[in-house]
């Protein structure tokens, strides 16, 4: 996705302003999640991995 953004970013003659906004509206939500998983992923002893589930006030929530 972003390197379809970077690509629309130096098209010739010009980028399009709304492929540049549909882009950035599709990536923002990928990147947010990606966030929210890595603060849910914990270390533990010996390099195990640890998941943390979602609360189910965070899951119903429909906050972004």
């Amino acid at each position: 996705m972003t390197a379809l953004y970077r690509a629309e970013l130096v098209r010739k003659p010009e980028a399009r302003p709304t492929a540049l906004v549909k882009l950035s509206a599709e990536i923002r939500p990928c990147e947010k999640q990606a966030v929210d998983f890595t603060a849910r992923v914990k270390l533990g002893l010996g390099g195990v991995v640890y998941y943390t589930p979602l609360l189910s006030a965070e899951r119903g929530s429909g906050v972004m």
